[in-house]
């Protein structure tokens, strides 16, 4: 596997890492955290698989889905607003 195809997943474990340290900062127990990004990772790849190229139906209601939660989500969006208790904006 090339360098390249590591960075992949090695970028993925640092995002999510980096919203395991902010959770744990606003006092987040460890379970507690681990339950909520596994959610939130279960929603992202749920709506990624909703979408071209996969468009799979996915059974999640609407009110609880990725978009809802999330509107106008980018990939940069948590390096500009944390994913964190303290911050309401």
């Amino acid at each position: 596997m090339s360098d390249n195809n590591n960075h992949i997943p090695a970028s993925i474990v640092s995002k999510i890492w980096s919203f395991c340290h902010i959770l744990r900062d606003d006092g987040v127990s460890y379970g507690d955290y681990l339950e909520q990004i596994t959610y939130l990772l279960f929603l992202k790849m749920a709506d990624e698989y909703a979408k071209p190229p996969y468009n799979r139906e996915i059974g999640i209601p609407g009110e609880y889905s990725w978009e809802k939660l999330f509107p106008g989500y980018t990939a940069a969006w948590h390096i500009h607003r944390p994913f964190s208790k303290t911050t309401n904006k």
